[in-house]
């Protein structure tokens, strides 16, 4: 429980001080160099995120961050997102989601609104459900990675209405878990029930947990980047970025301190971390199986020698090339221009 009011106090810090996102001046971008767009095959990945960039009830910045750095990398096809809450109320996100793809002149990428906190019963369908459903079985067997950036409710409600599309999932990767065993973390934790029913599925598993994520962040030195790509839809949120930095500075500290790989100063680019799993898995290393449960709200692993059936079995990067990393997602995020520009 320590840790459950080490986070509430920390969201609370965050929303007395947060302010709206606002825009600033148009200009020529400056390209930025990445020849790592080297695969000719996309992968095709269906989102669910929690987006919360431009609302001011958002917790944080790094799922819009993530789906950027998807837009921008050729590696993937995004088939849809499904939204989900956490970083902010459910309509706040779906919001945000719906403004993220405008910016970014993508309207032919579908977004539906999934579960919120207050309405999350896993056999209750919703709009993002029923996409998750009906795409799954439209798509080829095995064709699609399901890549989980928020609380799971949306999937874990998918799979119970239609069992039979776990079986034509080609795998889940999934950003939350604390290794630390009896520690809670906001989206394994969000919704313990639904994150347990996806943990006992057969689905091939990739979780990115707290330990790997916060290897990484985004300091000023990456916002001084941002700012030199005036024409890049991530450049309107600016002002809202250097808060971040500021805030997570201090934060970074009173929750992670105790994390021996911890890196310093910036905010943790926790979404991100799990898109560039997806994108590029030659930035991680030292993978290891675990055995996962939820009871009640915390996660509980433990390392295992093989994945068997992948029922509560897991695979965990546990090491990324952190100046690799802020090179490639930097690159990809500034790269998406917004409309008009």
């Amino acid at each position: 429980m320590r840790a459950m009011g080490r986070v509430l106090l920390a969201c609370v810090l965050i929303l007395s001080i947060m302010l709206p996102s606002c825009g600033q001046q148009d200009g020529e971008s400056v390209a930025v160099q990445d020849n790592s767009h080297d695969d000719p095959i996309p992968s095709y990945i269906l989102i669910d995120t929690d987006t919360a960039l431009s609302v001011p009830t958002g917790l944080d910045v790094d799922d819009d961050l993530a789906v950027l750095f998807a837009l921008d990398s050729s590696e993937v096809h995004i088939v849809g997102l499904t939204v989900t809450y956490g970083n902010a109320p459910i309509p706040d996100t779906y919001w945000d989601a719906l403004h993220l793809m405008s910016m970014a002149g993508r309207g032919d990428i579908p977004v539906c609104k999934g579960a919120g906190w207050l309405s999350r019963e896993l056999n209750e369908p919703t709009e993002a459900s029923r996409f998750l459903i009906d795409t799954l079985l439209s798509f080829p067997a095995k064709a699609i990675t399901v890549v989980c950036l928020g609380p799971l409710s949306n999937l874990a409600a998918a799979l119970r209405q239609h069992p039979g599309i776990e079986e034509r999932i080609q795998r889940l990767v999934l950003m939350g878990g604390n290794l630390r065993n009896g520690l809670v973390d906001l989206n394994f934790s969000a919704h313990p029930e639904a994150t347990e029913h996806v943990l006992g599925t057969r689905i091939p598993k990739y979780v990115i947990p707290t330990e790997t994520c916060i290897q990484t962040s985004f300091r000023r030195e990456e916002l001084q980047l941002v700012g030199e790509h005036p024409a890049s839809v991530i450049y309107a949120f600016l002002p809202r970025l250097t808060l971040f930095v500021s805030v997570w500075g201090i934060l970074g500290d009173l929750l992670y301190g105790s994390y021996p790989d911890r890196a310093p100063g910036g905010f943790f680019p926790w979404d991100v971390v799990a898109m560039a799993y997806v994108v590029a898995p030659h930035l991680f290393s030292r993978e290891q199986y675990m055995t996962m449960h939820m009871r009640e709200a915390t996660l509980f692993s433990e390392s295992t020698s093989d994945l068997l059936d992948h029922v509560h079995r897991v695979t965990v990067p546990c090491k990324i090339d952190t100046d690799a990393f802020r090179r490639l997602a930097l690159s990809r995020i500034c790269g998406v221009r917004r409309v008009g520009q």
